[in-house]
């Protein structure tokens, strides 16, 4: 199991609220942004999804469309047809 999907993992729970983890939807964000700061096409594809339905951040189309932008160009095909 790679670093990136447990770090998710804890992402989603903090987000959620899931298992044994209270909602911290701020922690959440901050532990995606040390990815997406890394350079994780994953960690900024996600984000930009979060972006795009509003779920942990307000909704921006435009920070969308950089954060998928940024995924694509490290081609990572999901983010390519997003």
């Amino acid at each position: 199991v790679s670093d990136w999907i447990i770090k998710f993992s804890i992402i989603e729970n903090y987000l959620f609220g899931k298992k044994d983890f209270e909602k911290n939807e701020k922690k959440a964000i901050e532990l995606l942004l040390e990815e997406v700061n890394k350079g994780n096409k994953y960690a900024q594809n996600k984000l930009g999804y979060f972006y795009k339905n509003g779920i942990g951040v307000e909704k921006n189309v435009y920070k969308s469309f950089y954060y998928y932008k940024l995924s694509a160009e490290q081609n990572y095909s999901v983010a390519q047809y997003n």
